[in-house]
Parts: C-alpha cells; structure tokens; sequence
C-alpha cells in the first residue's frame, strides 16, 4: 500500500525531451501529458531513457518491436491503441521479452477485456495503477484535447525484474490535479 499522497497543482509545460505519445482508435495522436508522465517517474523513482513508441514510426522507418531492437533500461510506454499492428499487445509482449534481460517497461494504456490483457498483463505486471477514465492528453503542439479521446478506464503497468512482484492489485492514496484544477484521488 503506497501512503504518500503526491499533488501536482501545475502543468508541466511540454519539453521535447520525448513524444511520449500513441495512437487512438482513428489514428489520432495522443500523447501524454507531461504533468502525468512527470508523475510517474516520481512515483517508480525512475527517469526514462527510452520511448519505444515514437510518432510516425512507419513513415519515419523505425521499427522498434524487432528482435534485433534494445529498449533502454527504463522504458516509458504509450502504445498506440489501434487494432492494426503495430498496437499494446505487440509492445507488451516486447516489453516481456526486454523484461527478461533486466529491463523496466512502465505502460500507460486502456484497461481491455481481452485475452492477451489478462495473459501478458495480469499474469506478469509488477505494479499496476487504474486511473480515472477520463485522461485529457496532450496534441502534438502542446495543448491539451477539448475533449477525452480514449472512451476507456487508463492504467500504468510496470514490469520491473529489480521488483518483487505484488500478489494484489494496487490500492493507492495519491491525488493528482490537472491543468483543469480536476483532482483524483485514489
């Protein structure tokens, strides 16, 4: 059970140190806000030295879910949330496979009903955060979406092989606040 309570009142102007971004189901672009991805390095006390899922990857010739790919050893994850490949189940099952050389993955993605959800995160995460349903990410430039683009529960998954895994699910007591003044507490 985690007992600090973290509030980020601020909005972290975005950076460019990474694009911390995926796809919706229309193939928008969706990328993290920065407040939240600042959250999660301090909640994991990590700092992330890779992003596996870049922007146009495809037009840009990146392919990183190839074998031959390394992944950093602190890997932040927003996949894209389509249904065509490349999508979260093919990153989770690299992530799985970086894993198992001593890699950490922190994943924000849709909580699904599906078999590949419960086979490659249930059965494997380390911790696991359900956040509020409703996550307002950022455009490309910046600012946020008017409106929320994901119509599903969010959650962070880590996989960290440094970790003992938790037998139960995370019941957490953080608040965060967004751009909005929207607090959520859990």
């Amino acid at each position: 059970m985690i007992e600090d309570k973290i509030e980020i009142i601020e909005e972290v102007k975005p950076k460019n140190k990474k694009n911390l971004g995926g796809y919706n189901q229309n193939n928008t672009v969706v990328l993290t806000p920065h407040w939240l991805f600042d959250w999660i390095e301090k909640e994991f006390n990590v700092k992330f030295d890779f992003d596996p899922c870049v922007i146009n990857a495809e037009e840009k010739g990146i392919d990183n879910l190839t074998k031959e790919t390394e992944w950093g050893m602190f890997n932040y994850v927003n996949p894209p949330y389509t249904k065509k490949k490349p999508n979260v189940k093919h990153f989770l099952q690299k992530a799985l496979e970086e894993y198992k050389k001593g890699k950490t993955s922190i994943f924000l993605m849709p909580i699904v009903s599906s078999d590949y959800f419960l086979d490659l995160v249930w059965n494997n995460f380390t911790s696991f955060y359900i956040l509020p349903n409703v996550v307002a990410f950022n455009k490309p430039d910046g600012t946020y979406y008017n409106q929320p683009l994901i119509a599903r529960p969010m959650c962070i998954v880590e996989f960290n092989p440094n970790k003992k895994r938790r037998k139960r699910l995370i019941k957490s007591n953080f608040k965060l606040k967004d751009k909005f003044g929207t607090s959520f507490t859990y």
